[in-house]
Protein backbone atom coordinates (compact mmCIF):
# COMPACT_ATOMS: atom_id res chain seq x y z
CA UNK A 1 0.00 0.00 0.00
CA UNK A 2 2.80 2.83 0.67
CA UNK A 3 4.20 1.78 -2.48
CA UNK A 4 1.24 2.33 -4.68
CA UNK A 5 0.81 5.68 -2.33
CA UNK A 6 3.94 6.84 -4.00
CA UNK A 7 3.53 5.72 -7.33
CA UNK A 8 0.03 7.63 -7.19
CA UNK A 9 2.00 10.71 -5.54
CA UNK A 10 4.76 10.70 -8.12
CA UNK A 11 2.17 10.41 -11.14
CA UNK A 12 0.18 13.36 -10.17
CA UNK A 13 2.88 15.81 -9.21
CA UNK A 14 4.60 15.40 -12.43
CA UNK A 15 4.21 18.55 -14.56
CA UNK A 16 3.85 18.62 -18.13
CA UNK A 17 5.72 19.83 -20.36
CA UNK A 18 4.61 22.50 -22.98
CA UNK A 19 6.10 24.50 -25.21
CA UNK A 20 6.05 28.17 -23.90
CA UNK A 21 6.63 30.79 -26.76
CA UNK A 22 9.10 33.36 -24.35
CA UNK A 23 10.23 36.71 -25.73
CA UNK A 24 13.59 34.66 -26.21
CA UNK A 25 12.22 32.32 -27.99
CA UNK A 26 10.01 34.84 -30.11
CA UNK A 27 13.14 37.16 -30.95
CA UNK A 28 14.88 34.05 -32.08
CA UNK A 29 12.60 32.48 -34.36
CA UNK A 30 11.91 35.80 -35.72
CA UNK A 31 15.57 36.02 -36.64
CA UNK A 32 15.31 32.27 -38.24
CA UNK A 33 12.61 33.41 -40.57
CA UNK A 34 14.43 36.08 -41.70
CA UNK A 35 17.15 34.58 -42.43
CA UNK A 36 15.46 31.84 -44.16
CA UNK A 37 13.76 34.35 -45.90
CA UNK A 38 17.09 36.11 -47.26
CA UNK A 39 18.70 33.03 -48.00
CA UNK A 40 15.33 32.26 -50.26
CA UNK A 41 15.19 35.41 -52.01
CA UNK A 42 19.05 34.86 -53.20
CA UNK A 43 18.70 31.30 -54.05
CA UNK A 44 15.16 31.44 -56.01
CA UNK A 45 15.08 35.43 -56.91
CA UNK A 46 14.91 36.09 -60.40
CA UNK A 47 17.82 38.30 -61.65
CA UNK A 48 15.95 39.93 -64.54
CA UNK A 49 13.08 41.15 -62.42
CA UNK A 50 15.69 42.43 -59.82
CA UNK A 51 17.76 44.14 -62.60
CA UNK A 52 14.59 45.73 -63.52
CA UNK A 53 14.08 47.13 -60.05
CA UNK A 54 17.51 48.56 -60.09
CA UNK A 55 18.28 49.71 -62.92
CA UNK A 56 16.33 53.32 -62.41
CA UNK A 57 19.44 53.49 -59.41
CA UNK A 58 22.52 52.71 -61.63
CA UNK A 59 23.80 54.99 -64.05
CA UNK A 60 25.69 53.20 -66.67
CA UNK A 61 27.73 55.32 -69.65
CA UNK A 62 25.48 56.35 -72.63
CA UNK A 63 27.31 54.08 -74.90
CA UNK A 64 26.12 50.81 -72.68
CA UNK A 65 23.11 49.05 -72.82
CA UNK A 66 22.25 45.52 -71.18
CA UNK A 67 19.55 43.84 -71.53
CA UNK A 68 18.44 39.63 -72.08
CA UNK A 69 18.66 39.26 -68.17
CA UNK A 70 18.08 35.69 -67.18
CA UNK A 71 18.18 32.86 -64.50
CA UNK A 72 19.01 34.07 -60.81
CA UNK A 73 20.86 36.31 -58.45
CA UNK A 74 23.89 33.70 -58.25
CA UNK A 75 23.89 31.50 -61.30
CA UNK A 76 22.34 33.59 -64.71
CA UNK A 77 23.34 35.93 -67.70
CA UNK A 78 22.75 39.15 -69.66
CA UNK A 79 23.40 40.66 -73.15
CA UNK A 80 26.05 44.08 -73.05
CA UNK A 81 25.30 46.13 -76.03
CA UNK A 82 28.55 48.34 -76.68
CA UNK A 83 27.04 51.31 -78.83
CA UNK A 84 26.09 49.93 -82.07
CA UNK A 85 29.09 48.00 -82.31
CA UNK A 86 29.54 44.92 -79.53
CA UNK A 87 27.80 42.80 -78.16
CA UNK A 88 28.76 40.90 -75.81
CA UNK A 89 27.21 37.84 -73.66
CA UNK A 90 27.46 37.86 -70.17
CA UNK A 91 27.36 35.07 -67.52
CA UNK A 92 28.11 34.39 -63.90
CA UNK A 93 27.74 31.93 -61.24
CA UNK A 94 28.10 32.76 -57.61
CA UNK A 95 29.43 29.68 -54.99
CA UNK A 96 27.71 31.12 -51.84
CA UNK A 97 28.29 27.22 -50.06
CA UNK A 98 32.32 28.36 -50.38
CA UNK A 99 31.27 31.20 -47.51
CA UNK A 100 31.86 28.78 -45.17
CA UNK A 101 36.19 28.62 -45.82
CA UNK A 102 35.89 32.27 -45.70
CA UNK A 103 36.13 33.25 -49.66
CA UNK A 104 33.28 33.63 -52.30
CA UNK A 105 34.47 32.96 -55.65
CA UNK A 106 32.46 34.79 -58.92
CA UNK A 107 32.94 32.37 -62.02
CA UNK A 108 32.42 34.56 -65.19
CA UNK A 109 32.25 33.99 -68.72
CA UNK A 110 32.44 36.77 -72.02
CA UNK A 111 31.90 35.82 -75.30
CA UNK A 112 31.56 37.74 -78.49
CA UNK A 113 30.98 36.51 -82.12
CA UNK A 114 35.19 36.42 -82.18
CA UNK A 115 36.89 36.50 -78.77
CA UNK A 116 35.72 34.50 -76.11
CA UNK A 117 37.13 35.02 -71.99
CA UNK A 118 36.21 33.06 -68.69
CA UNK A 119 37.76 33.20 -65.34
CA UNK A 120 36.74 34.03 -61.83
CA UNK A 121 36.98 36.80 -58.84
CA UNK A 122 37.25 35.79 -55.42
CA UNK A 123 36.71 38.10 -52.53
CA UNK A 124 38.24 36.70 -49.02
CA UNK A 125 37.83 37.00 -45.62
CA UNK A 126 41.77 39.14 -45.16
CA UNK A 127 39.69 41.25 -47.88
CA UNK A 128 41.69 40.37 -50.91
CA UNK A 129 40.31 40.31 -54.13
CA UNK A 130 42.14 37.82 -56.18
CA UNK A 131 41.55 37.87 -60.22
CA UNK A 132 41.81 35.13 -62.50
CA UNK A 133 41.84 34.98 -66.20
CA UNK A 134 42.16 30.79 -66.87
CA UNK A 135 42.01 31.42 -70.94
CA UNK A 136 40.97 34.07 -73.18
CA UNK A 137 40.85 34.85 -77.30
CA UNK A 138 40.40 38.07 -78.70
CA UNK A 139 39.85 38.75 -82.10
CA UNK A 140 42.45 41.54 -82.85
CA UNK A 141 40.18 42.97 -85.58
CA UNK A 142 37.32 43.37 -83.13
CA UNK A 143 38.29 44.89 -80.99
CA UNK A 144 40.25 47.83 -82.89
CA UNK A 145 37.24 48.22 -84.97
CA UNK A 146 35.31 48.60 -81.94
CA UNK A 147 37.90 50.52 -80.02
CA UNK A 148 38.34 52.78 -82.78
CA UNK A 149 41.94 54.48 -81.50
CA UNK A 150 42.63 57.31 -84.46
CA UNK A 151 41.97 54.42 -87.01
CA UNK A 152 44.86 51.97 -85.74
CA UNK A 153 44.01 48.63 -87.42
CA UNK A 154 45.08 44.84 -86.50
CA UNK A 155 44.50 41.56 -87.11
CA UNK A 156 44.81 38.18 -85.58
CA UNK A 157 43.89 37.07 -82.41
CA UNK A 158 45.66 37.53 -79.15
CA UNK A 159 45.60 34.45 -76.76
CA UNK A 160 46.20 35.43 -72.79
CA UNK A 161 46.61 32.03 -70.39
CA UNK A 162 47.03 31.92 -66.44
CA UNK A 163 46.27 35.51 -66.43
CA UNK A 164 46.56 35.93 -62.37
CA UNK A 165 46.58 38.79 -59.93
CA UNK A 166 45.97 39.38 -56.15
CA UNK A 167 44.79 43.31 -55.10
CA UNK A 168 44.00 44.54 -51.87
CA UNK A 169 43.66 48.22 -50.76
CA UNK A 170 45.92 47.96 -47.58
CA UNK A 171 48.69 46.02 -49.84
CA UNK A 172 48.31 46.77 -53.16
CA UNK A 173 49.30 44.19 -55.53
CA UNK A 174 50.75 41.11 -54.00
CA UNK A 175 50.54 38.43 -56.70
CA UNK A 176 50.92 38.87 -60.76
CA UNK A 177 51.30 36.19 -63.28
CA UNK A 178 50.37 35.59 -66.81
CA UNK A 179 51.09 35.11 -70.56
CA UNK A 180 50.07 35.66 -73.55
CA UNK A 181 51.09 36.02 -77.48
CA UNK A 182 50.01 36.99 -81.26
CA UNK A 183 51.32 35.08 -84.33
CA UNK A 184 51.86 38.23 -86.16
CA UNK A 185 50.15 40.38 -88.72
CA UNK A 186 49.30 43.27 -90.60
CA UNK A 187 48.69 46.92 -88.74
CA UNK A 188 48.01 49.91 -89.97
CA UNK A 189 47.58 53.32 -88.28
CA UNK A 190 47.70 57.18 -89.04
CA UNK A 191 50.43 59.25 -89.79
CA UNK A 192 51.21 62.77 -91.06
CA UNK A 193 47.58 62.84 -92.75
CA UNK A 194 48.36 59.40 -94.39
CA UNK A 195 47.85 55.75 -93.42
CA UNK A 196 50.78 53.72 -92.42
CA UNK A 197 51.44 49.67 -92.83
CA UNK A 198 53.69 47.10 -91.35
CA UNK A 199 53.65 43.52 -90.66
CA UNK A 200 54.92 42.66 -87.39
CA UNK A 201 56.37 39.35 -86.27
CA UNK A 202 54.80 37.58 -83.34
CA UNK A 203 54.88 38.88 -80.21
CA UNK A 204 54.79 37.73 -76.53
CA UNK A 205 53.67 39.22 -73.33
CA UNK A 206 54.14 38.43 -69.48
CA UNK A 207 52.66 39.99 -66.10
CA UNK A 208 54.96 39.72 -63.08
CA UNK A 209 55.93 41.82 -60.19
CA UNK A 210 58.78 44.02 -59.94
CA UNK A 211 59.40 45.17 -56.18
CA UNK A 212 55.36 46.13 -55.32
CA UNK A 213 54.45 47.26 -58.65
CA UNK A 214 52.81 45.39 -61.62
CA UNK A 215 55.28 44.88 -64.82
CA UNK A 216 53.70 44.04 -68.09
CA UNK A 217 56.17 43.49 -70.65
CA UNK A 218 55.71 43.10 -74.93
CA UNK A 219 58.15 41.23 -76.73
CA UNK A 220 59.01 39.77 -79.87
CA UNK A 221 59.14 36.09 -79.93
CA UNK A 222 62.70 35.89 -81.86
CA UNK A 223 64.87 38.22 -79.87
CA UNK A 224 62.84 38.37 -76.78
CA UNK A 225 63.80 42.01 -76.56
CA UNK A 226 61.07 44.51 -74.99
CA UNK A 227 59.42 46.65 -77.06
CA UNK A 228 56.84 48.43 -74.71
CA UNK A 229 56.63 48.20 -70.64
CA UNK A 230 53.62 49.09 -68.78
CA UNK A 231 53.63 49.73 -64.71
CA UNK A 232 51.05 50.07 -62.83
CA UNK A 233 52.83 51.54 -58.84
CA UNK A 234 51.49 49.70 -55.87
CA UNK A 235 51.37 53.26 -54.44
CA UNK A 236 49.31 55.45 -56.61
CA UNK A 237 46.59 54.33 -59.51
CA UNK A 238 48.39 55.33 -62.50
CA UNK A 239 49.60 53.44 -65.75
CA UNK A 240 52.94 54.04 -67.08
CA UNK A 241 53.85 53.14 -70.38
CA UNK A 242 57.12 53.12 -72.14
CA UNK A 243 57.50 52.63 -75.78
CA UNK A 244 61.31 51.89 -76.90
CA UNK A 245 62.70 52.17 -79.95
CA UNK A 246 62.69 48.05 -80.83
CA UNK A 247 58.89 49.23 -80.82
CA UNK A 248 58.96 51.48 -83.60
CA UNK A 249 62.02 49.54 -85.55
CA UNK A 250 59.59 46.61 -85.28
CA UNK A 251 56.92 49.09 -87.17
CA UNK A 252 59.89 50.36 -89.72
CA UNK A 253 60.19 53.56 -88.31
CA UNK A 254 62.70 55.84 -88.44
CA UNK A 255 63.23 57.87 -84.94
CA UNK A 256 65.78 60.51 -83.83
CA UNK A 257 69.55 59.28 -84.60
CA UNK A 258 68.32 56.32 -86.72
CA UNK A 259 69.84 53.00 -87.07
CA UNK A 260 72.77 51.76 -84.64
CA UNK A 261 70.61 53.21 -81.74
CA UNK A 262 70.23 51.32 -78.86
CA UNK A 263 66.85 49.42 -78.68
CA UNK A 264 66.19 49.78 -75.43
CA UNK A 265 66.05 53.26 -75.32
CA UNK A 266 62.99 54.96 -73.90
CA UNK A 267 61.52 57.09 -76.72
CA UNK A 268 57.95 57.43 -75.76
CA UNK A 269 56.75 57.93 -71.93
CA UNK A 270 53.51 58.30 -70.83
CA UNK A 271 51.84 58.64 -67.05
CA UNK A 272 47.86 58.16 -67.32
CA UNK A 273 46.19 58.40 -64.17
CA UNK A 274 43.57 55.84 -63.09
CA UNK A 275 41.75 57.49 -60.76
CA UNK A 276 37.92 58.00 -61.41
Amino acid sequence: MPELSHQALTSTSAPERRFRLGPLRIVLLTLLLIMVWAVSMVVFLPVGWAWQQASPYVTLPPQLRIDNVAGRVWDGSARVHWEQDLSLQLGWALDLKALRHGFLPLEWRLSTGRSSAEGSLTGTRDLQLRFLLRQGRFDLDEITRVANVDNVQASGVVTLESLFVIWSEDHGWSEATGRGHWPGGVVTWPMAGQIEQNRLPALKADMSMNQGDLLVRLQDQVESRTAISLVMPATEPVLEVAIRRHWLDLLGLQFGSGNGSDPDEVVFNVRHSLAP
